[in-house]
């Protein structure tokens, strides 16, 4: 048995009338749509988590946000896990389909990459990285680690959430569901500030793992050795070598998004990757030392561990 229950922070949101437009649908459904949120904390999501759960009957939380497509095993996948010994918190992986503009394109590329490689990544090491969008546990174990007010001023409020249940003495898992995410039409300008806020988030929350981050990016050393080659007139086999760095890493990331979406990227995708990661290099570099963020129609200031204040 479940329920659903929806919310807006903002009461004039247009997303509460498809709400209930829905729940007119599903009669038969119990569907709670909410409206407002109280102040509660700095972070305006936790804020509106916080109210959502008020309403909620049952013991465990399902948290997926309005742009994620959840496929119809998604629900029996991740409680399945939970319920395995000594799992307390259950995350998923996320596949970015659909893109049709270049802004889009570039946000699926790199959710299906970088994002999932690096979440992969920690997973293996111990180091369990929580993302948001799909969390499922306990609300008694939530509420014995603080509830959403340990993290109501934080911006990284899914990492730190993680890190809580991992430091209690509980598992952090990945689902085997990996989660479709929708991003049709983006801008580009959309994609810079989503990943200039989360590459913040990093910085703030984990420096040392962040200032290591461009030697996963062999896209603009190879390009500058390619340059330097040609201005120089270098050997022929450093710019083949850099072509050469540049095409694996194209093929990894295709194969990496085949194996996660399991649908191939088109060609005219691929050839996307090499300015995605140019741009996705320019981003750390303002992360280094930028220390605002708006977001959800608020500016934010970061401190350390993605403490916030307005």
């Amino acid at each position: 048995m479940y329920e659903l229950v929806l919310g807006a922070e903002d009461p004039s949101d247009p997303a509460l009338a498809v709400a209930a437009c829905v729940r007119t649908i599903f009669p038969s459904r119990s569907i709670t749509i909410v409206a407002g949120a109280p102040r509660f904390g700095q972070n305006p999501k936790v804020r509106n988590l916080a109210n959502l759960a008020d309403h909620a009957r049952f013991d465990h939380f399902l948290i997926s946000d309005s742009d994620v497509r959840a496929r119809r095993d998604y629900l029996s996948a991740m409680a399945a896990e939970l319920a395995r010994p000594g799992v307390g918190l259950v995350t998923s992986l996320l596949a970015g389909t659909g893109g049709t503009s270049f802004g889009a394109l570039c946000e699926n590329l790199h959710l299906s990459s970088f994002v999932v490689s690096s979440i992969a990544t920690a997973q293996v090491i111990g180091h369990p990285v929580v993302i948001g969008k799909s969390m499922l546990f306990s609300r008694r174990v939530l509420s014995r680690l603080g509830g959403f007010a340990s993290v109501a001023d934080l911006l990284a409020e899914d990492y730190v959430l993680g890190r809580h249940f991992a430091r209690s003495g509980f598992r952090v898992v990945l689902s085997t569901h990996v989660l479709p995410i929708v991003y049709r039409q983006r801008s580009v300008g959309d994609f810079l500030s989503r990943h200039l806020r989360w590459a913040q988030l990093r910085r703030r929350v984990s420096p040392a793992t962040y200032f290591a981050e461009p030697l996963l990016y062999p896209t603009p050393w190879a390009l500058a050795v390619l340059l330097l080659a040609i201005l120089r007139a270098g050997p022929g086999w450093l710019a083949l070598a850099a072509v050469s760095a540049v095409m694996l890493k194209v093929a990894a990331d295709a194969v990496l998004g085949w194996r996660i979406r399991h649908v191939p990227w088109r060609p005219r995708e691929l050839a996307v990757i090499p300015i995605k990661d140019l741009l996705v290099i320019a981003v750390w570099v303002v992360g280094v030392w930028k220390r605002t963020v708006t977001w959800r129609g608020h500016r934010l200031w970061l401190g350390a561990g993605s403490r916030i204040r307005s």
